[in-house]
């Protein structure tokens, strides 16, 4: 019998001063265990910095998905994460079996 699969993701940050020379150890923005969190985003503007993170409540099945955000206005601390509210129902980037196109389902 075959060991169940993980579906435990991490979504991390890693910042560098240097150019890229160094980094930063690993910051963990977005971490659900038993769903799957991928797709990550970064917005910037003049006053912070949004993360965001598409995440499938039932991995394998991608029933809907849910988007969470988290806040940094200093560089150093992040804000609570936070769920967004979906006025309707969204699906992201899932693919037609016979063209391979990405579509969202509304």
């Amino acid at each position: 019998m075959s060991t169940p699969k993980s579906h435990a993701m991490q979504i991390v940050l890693r910042t560098s001063d240097d150019v890229g020379k160094t980094w930063s150890e690993p910051i963990t923005l977005f971490q659900h265990p038993d769903m799957l969190g991928a797709d990550p985003n970064l917005v910037l503007d003049r006053d912070r910095v949004l993360a965001f993170s598409t995440t499938v409540p039932k991995p394998g099945v991608i029933e809907r998905t849910l988007i969470y955000m988290r806040e940094n206005k200093d560089g150093f601390h992040w804000s609570d994460e936070v769920q967004i509210a979906m006025p309707h129902r969204y699906i992201a980037e899932r693919f037609i079996a016979d063209g391979g196109y990405p579509t969202a389902l509304l």
